[in-house]
């Protein structure tokens, strides 16, 4: 899955990089009508608050994908995945700093750990904010709304219980990235 997926990513890259041109700059450099870049995601995430993350952009909007994997945890933790996406529309064109609106789904399941516990829940995010954009990087910042669309854990047991029952959160939307 790994091979496949690390290949995927570099096809991506390299039809990103040959891509063609569009309009010049203020400065006289093209302007590239798609282009790519990788990064990491912070916010309301699960398992870490922060995964790594693909963006393609095109005129006007972007897509992103996510996604981390790890195994064991604190205590006695199971093996954990994140995966998800993101579509964004963007005011100014390609490579101008930029408000955006967006919004994005994830699917985080926690496996079942040596004590029984495990974790599922599948989110929704509507943000906005701003996507300030160097020659080589790209900050984001936004803030929104998480909707919690299904959460499934297993019933309280013991002396102590805490279930966080909300179905919409407020989101914080975080990247930095380096431009290919």
């Amino acid at each position: 899955m790994a091979c496949t997926l690390t290949r995927l990513s570099l096809a991506v890259a390299l039809a990103v990089g040959s891509a063609p041109h569009g309009a010049l700059a203020a400065d006289g450099e093209p302007t590239p009508v798609f282009s790519a870049a990788l990064g990491i995601k912070a916010g309301f995430i699960p398992p870490l608050l922060a995964v790594p993350e693909l963006v393609i952009h095109t005129p006007h909007l972007f897509l992103g994908a996510f996604g981390i994997y790890t195994t064991g945890g604190i205590g006695n933790g199971g093996n954990r995945l994140t995966l998800g996406g993101e579509l964004a529309f963007e005011v100014n064109g390609a490579g101008q700093n930029t408000p955006y609106a967006s919004t994005g789904f994830f699917h985080y399941d926690a496996a079942k750990n040596a004590i029984g516990f495990y974790e599922s829940t599948s989110v929704l995010t509507v943000t906005g904010g701003y996507e300030w954009k160097a020659r080589h990087f790209e900050f984001q910042l936004g803030a929104g709304e998480l909707f919690i669309l299904k959460e499934q854990t297993p019933p309280c047991s013991g002396w102590f219980c805490f279930n966080f029952r909300q179905s919409v959160l407020p989101a914080l939307d975080l990247s930095l990235r380096y431009r290919l």
